[in-house]
């Protein structure tokens, strides 16, 4: 139907009067706020018919210029009001990539009985509701009389009854006044006693969706929905959300929300099941109180399956409802935030994500597949270029990608692809910082991490490699701040724990290092970094019989490529403490290694200058030198003790500092 001149319009149990600004439900008025009305009219005048999301913003915005997240906003509030696909009844289609079309049937009123209809209407529900409550009284229904004479007269009435119509209509307009004030005190009351129970709700975690799956591959999609709305939830400055990989092993069938929130340190637990039959994908969440035991709220979603996104839109509207935040545009913009819907690109990146989340070579090699295969089905799939450009630095700074892969070329490349597509995304200005770090870029690489926090100002990722940066930088105490707020964050977590008594380790505060690595242990005793780091703070005390103890321990839990450090660590020790032989055994042993896997020259380094030969010490620092790598930019700091007072020492600090400007 195209734009008509008429006033008024029915479709379901709704009356639409567009002068008025009136939208009746059952007679009952049905509060919008004023561009979420307009957003309906436009809708409305135009039902049956595609309206692209241009030509809506323009007719709610004619003179503004405006987001498109606003209109998102909008229809996911008036899809609210309208009680959409409730009782299987449909008022909104969503035509992906285009716009909206209003699918329930119209029906137009003639305007020239557009004011008695909607006057009858509020007159019957006033009528019936004085009734039912016994306080109609002989006044009232004389003034029904007169209206209805009035009426019935339509436009041939004369002055006077024109005037007790007015009258009538007057006392009817206070009537409904007073109707809709009581009914406003009634809801608000009941949202400010809602709001009291969910007030004191600062950090939840989000559960892995438990999968009731009639087709197969349920229990992976449901780590994906988790991960996906943890990333949204992720954005919401007013909360703390716990990062996927603190939720992770909580993926079973069985769930206790709250003794898991207990162990999590959080307010509350956000569970939630899903099914997907056919095309029709179901979920049923509910948001637990950890300390009351009871949910705070619970819903149902169901959406198409090709359209996964809306589902997680309305769980994250819902749960920051629920929690009485108040969200500015700039702040929803990330919830809603959509990139081309290729479902099968979506699904490989979100594998991507959760394949890096063991922090193993295993892993993050299965990331860079996953990204690489979500790119090639949607080459504008801007998050997947991040992910991509973080795992190669990952990857690449650990030896585990040899230098003549270009692995740092592969990552720039991928973080300046990621910007280009979307230069809002804060994970591709945080993998651009890795990068500039790697190549030794330090003030870009600073920028860059600003830059990722001018965005997402609660990202766990970017206060870990911010800090990351800080204490290789030698801003120890700025490191510290932000480990600090990442810990807030994710306060169990043995990678945040282990990066601050990394800081403590290279700041020299070795007792603090040593008992922060003590308490990363209690919480997972296997952690190897955590072991070849405790060995280093006991070597650095002399206290050489533990270091050993600590080093060999940590080979035995994993002596995989990924820890070939371990070998030179180890080396170093037994030089430190006098056991040469040992030590010469050990640089053997990572020679012989280097005939068939790349092994960073900086670890033969060390073992050179424990033993006291300096002149290869410098030959494999000069060689570090040339492969940029990372670990060189801490020389003012720490190591290599035995060196300093080498003119070529002072030498090469002062290339390494202008190879940093």
């Amino acid at each position: 139907m195209g734009r008509s001149e008429n006033n008024l319009y029915e479709f379901g149990p709704f009356h639409l009067d567009t002068a008025e600004r009136l939208l009746l439900r059952d007679s009952l008025p049905v509060p919008l706020a004023p561009k979420i009305f307009d957003t309906l009219v436009a809708l409305v005048q135009h039902s049956g018919h595609l309206l692209t999301k241009d030509e809506l913003m323009q007719k709610v915005w004619p003179d503004s210029f405006v987001e498109e997240v606003n209109l998102t906003v909008n229809i996911s509030a008036l899809r609210k009001a309208l009680g959409d696909d409730q009782n299987g009844q449909r008022y909104i289609d969503t035509v992906p990539k285009k716009g909206y079309r209003f699918v329930a049937p119209v029906r137009e009123l003639s305007n020239n009985g557009a004011e008695s209809v909607v006057e009858k209407r509020i007159k019957e529900r006033i009528g019936a509701e004085e009734e039912e409550s016994g306080v109609l009284g002989e006044n009232v229904k004389a003034k029904q009389s007169v209206e209805e004479e009035a009426l019935a007269a339509g436009r041939g009435v004369d002055i006077a009854v024109k005037w007790r119509l007015s009258q009538g209509i007057l006392a009817a307009c206070l009537l409904l006044a007073a109707f809709a004030s009581a009914l406003s005190y009634v809801w608000v009351s009941s949202r400010r006693k809602q709001h009291e129970t969910v007030a004191g709700v600062r950090s939840i975690a989000v559960l892995p969706f438990k999968s009731l799956e009639t087709e197969g591959g349920g229990e992976y999609f449901g780590l994906e929905m988790a991960d996906t709305l943890i990333t949204k939830l992720g954005n919401v400055r007013q909360i703390i959300v716990r990062p996927t990989s603190a939720v992770l092993k909580y993926a079973t069938p069985e769930q206790d929300p709250v003794a898991i929130g207990q162990e999590q340190k959080v307010d509350a637990v956000l569970e939630a099941s899903i099914r997907r039959i056919g095309e029709r994908i179901l979920v049923t969440a509910q948001l637990v109180s950890v300390t009351e035991g009871r949910p705070l709220w619970a819903d149902n979603f169901e959406e198409k399956f090709t359209d996964i996104l809306a589902i997680e839109d309305q769980v994250t509207d819902r749960v920051a409802r629920s929690l009485t935040i108040k969200l500015t545009g700039k702040e929803m913009a990330p919830l809603t935030k959509r990139y081309p819907e290729n479902t099968e690109a979506f699904h490989l990146y979100v594998n991507g994500r959760l394949s890096s989340t063991n922090w193993s070579a295993k892993g993050w090699k299965e990331s860079l597949n996953y990204y690489g295969q979500a790119i090639i089905k949607d080459p504008t799939y801007a998050p997947a270029y991040a992910g991509l450009a973080t795992t190669y630095v990952l990857l690449g700074e650990r030896g585990l990608l040899p230098p003549e892969e270009d692995w740092l070329k592969k990552a720039d490349s991928a973080a300046l692809k990621a910007l280009e597509i979307d230069d809002t995304l804060p994970e591709a200005h945080t993998s651009l910082g890795m990068v500039r770090l790697q190549e030794w870029h330090l003030s870009a690489a600073e920028l860059a991490f600003k830059r990722a926090l001018e965005f997402n100002p609660v990202s766990a990722q970017t206060y870990h490699y911010y800090a990351y940066y800080l204490q290789y930088v030698g801003r120890f105490d700025e490191a510290v701040i932000y480990i600090k707020r990442e810990q807030a964050l994710d306060p169990v977590s043995v990678t945040v724990n282990g990066l601050l008594a990394k800081c403590f380790l290279r700041a020299s505060r070795l007792d603090e290092a040593i008992d922060q690595y003590q308490k990363v242990l209690q919480i997972y005793p296997n952690f190897v970094p955590a072991h070849n780091n405790l060995a280093g703070a006991y070597a650095a005390k002399g206290m050489y019989e533990k270091a050993i103890a600590e080093i060999k321990k940590s080979i035995t839990l994993d002596n995989s490529p990924q820890r070939r450090g371990q070998l030179a660590q180890l080396g170093r020790i037994y030089a430190l403490s006098g056991r040469r032989d040992e030590a010469r055994k050990a640089l053997d042993e990572l020679m012989k290694q280097s005939k068939t896997v790349y092994i960073p020259a900086y670890n033969f380094a060390l073992i050179y200058e424990a033993l006291d030969d300096r002149e290869r010490a410098f030959a494999w620092l000069e060689k570090a030198f040339v492969e940029r790598d990372l670990a060189l930019i801490g020389l003012r700091m720490e190591g290599f003790d035995s060196l300093r007072s080498d003119p070529k020492f002072t030498d090469l600090l002062r290339r390494i500092e202008a190879a940093c400007r």
